[in-house]
């Protein structure tokens, strides 16, 4: 039984559960240029929707106003893989410098890969 109480194969169920203990969580300070991801990242996934947490995601740059920001799930065969599947990705909007989202929770449609065993990331793309 998976959270939303449905029957998963013993393979699927499988794949989630190394996916789940390989996940790459953001915890702390992520920093990809001066958008930042600050404090834990989480999801969970119900059937085809996913709602993606982040504690706080800031722009740090010292003006201006960042594109469209976007927190996004990602797979990957490998840590150093070059092989990714977008799983989920959630408008979040844009930020004006020294200004900060927190408590976010987005939902999303989930597009589950290709059977097999992948490492899971969050991330913020502008």
């Amino acid at each position: 039984m998976n959270r939303s109480g449905t029957h998963m194969s013993p393979t699927r169920t499988m794949a989630v559960l190394l996916a789940g203990l390989c996940l790459w969580t953001l915890a702390g300070h992520a920093r990809a240029g001066d958008i930042d991801i600050v404090g834990s990242v989480s999801y969970e996934i119900t059937g085809d929707v996913v709602v993606l947490k982040a504690d706080r995601i800031e722009n740090n740059r010292a003006g201006g106003r960042s594109g469209t920001l976007r927190l996004e799930l990602w797979a990957k065969t490998s840590p150093t893989s070059d092989t990714f599947f977008r799983l989920a990705s959630a408008r979040l909007g844009e930020l004006n410098a020294g200004e900060f989202f927190f408590g976010i929770r987005q939902t999303a449609s989930y597009r589950p890969p290709p059977p097999g065993t992948y490492f899971l990331s969050i991330t913020v793309v502008e």
